[in-house]
């Protein structure tokens, strides 16, 4: 049979066959799409095993429209039987995860009796003539005919899409005016659209009427389209959002597993330690804790019992300064599961708050001087206020005084600070010799 299934000489061209290819092939496309583009996965693989179990229906009815023996027909219908009896399935279930991320756990029983009735379904195609009793030869080919369990079975599909219906429905009512309750409503009328192609089921029981359900298949992909276009499958959640604000994170973020190895990395960390991503992930952590501290498994245990808090250090011998964080992430029993380090490159900002403290510091020399110039005419007073905020300012140096005669032009020594001041007292230097060529040229000095 399956030599005969692949030659052409058991098929003709027939125009029925068009418009359910095209469908199928359309169906199938738009199930990838969704699949690549929504990023939930729940959502847009549910969305995609809906799209899925319906193309096999109408691919498989393509080709059996255009078998001209009836062995070859009974084969390509058993195939489409594969698809539709999953199709009550996989609506039921995906407009549970489509609702509400927690609507598939309240129902997730229902669920789960609905894939098993589809199983069961599934084998009586595969074993015998309880679904499919034969085929009957219409104008448009040769199609299904129903048994006893082809009546249970469209009982059981009319029931699966009606609940399907219901839950759309109480899920536009309870939703509050927005994005969701456009959402809900627009699935609603794509898939009560979808439901006319029930009609299909109509030759199957012996009425010969043409079966167009790929019309309403078509109709539910242009609704389905506009309203994903519009507002998506699922609202923005934490779960959807997390990725994007990990990569837009300035600070470099890994996620450790309980082992200590790197499994997650953003671009922040890979620019950090010099690495592609792929490099980063599966590096232990104490590996790149040797960069932020002498002793690396200290710092890596620290790092995942989730302790640090804003813990500075340096790097790149001495020519960085970064702040470390780490926390903890536990699972639904309240275990550790993984831990999250982050690091933050603070090497600007001590700069700058060491900037600020300079420009403090001077500040306040400055009013000292000022505060002790104008309340007493000791000019050793002030000299000692100026010595001490110069000790202040640029530490471990040696400070000295001098002061100019006008008329002379000579220096005479005043006082210092650091320096044995006796030695420097008869120390030959320039207050024997003219002024120094800085205090002639009267230019401003400025201390860093």
């Amino acid at each position: 049979m399956l030599a005969e299934l692949f030659d052409p000489v058991h098929y003709r061209a027939n125009f029925f066959a068009l418009p359910t290819l095209v469908t199928a092939t359309t169906l199938l496309a738009f199930g990838v799409m969704v699949l690549v583009r929504e990023r939930h996965l729940r959502v847009s693989l549910a969305f995609f095993l809906m799209t899925a179990t319906a193309a096999v229906w109408l691919l498989a009815y393509s080709f059996m429209y255009c078998a001209v023996t009836a062995p070859v027909a009974a084969t390509w219908s058993t195939i489409g039987h594969a698809g539709v009896v999953f199709i009550p399935a996989s609506v039921y279930v995906y407009q549970f995860t489509a609702a509400s991320l927690r609507l598939y756990e309240r129902y997730k029983i229902r669920a789960r009796l609905a894939w098993g009735i589809s199983a069961l379904f599934l084998a009586t195609v595969f074993s015998g003539d309880l679904l499919i009793s034969g085929l009957r030869l219409y104008a448009w080919g040769y199609y299904p005919l129903y048994n006893w369990g082809g009546v249970l079975f469209v009982g059981f599909f009319s029931v699966l899409m009606g609940l399907s219906l219901l839950h759309y429905g109480s899920a536009v009512r309870a939703s509050a005016p927005g994005t969701a309750k456009l959402r809900n409503r627009g699935l609603l009328q794509a898939l009560s659209v979808a439901c006319l192609g029930s009609v299909d089921y109509l030759p199957a029981l012996a009425v010969p009427l043409y079966p167009f359900g790929y019309l309403p298949v078509l109709g539910f992909i242009v609704l389905v389209n506009r309203t994903i276009r519009r507002h998506r499958l699922v609202d923005v959640t934490p779960q959807l959002a997390a990725p994007e604000i990990i990569e837009a994170m300035d600070d470099a973020l890994l996620l450790l597993d309980t082992d200590g190895i790197v499994r997650v990395a953003n671009q922040s960390a890979c620019r950090l330690f010099g690495r592609s991503e792929a490099e980063l992930e599966g590096t232990p952590c104490a590996a790149l804790a040797r960069s932020f501290a002498p002793d690396p498994d200290d710092l890596a245990r620290q790092i995942l019992g989730g302790t640090l808090r804003a813990h500075e250090c340096v790097t790149d011998g001495g020519a960085r300064a970064a702040s470390l964080s780490s926390f903890v992430v536990l699972d639904a029993a309240k275990s550790p599961a993984a831990a999250v380090w982050m690091i933050r490159d603070i090497t600007k900002d001590k700069a700058a708050q060491q900037q600020i403290e300079r420009h403090t510091e001077r500040q306040a020399a400055l009013y000292e001087l000022n505060v002790a110039a104008t309340s007493t005419l000791e000019l050793n007073a002030v000299l000692d206020v100026l010595l001490e905020r110069l000790a202040t300012l640029v530490p471990r140096t040696a400070t000295t005084v001098m002061l100019l005669e006008p008329g002379t032009g000579r220096l005479n020594k005043v006082a210092c600070r650091g320096i044995d001041e006796g030695a420097w007292q008869v120390e030959k230097g320039l207050d024997e010799g003219a002024a120094h060529p800085v205090l002639r040229s009267k230019d401003a000095l400025s201390l860093p």
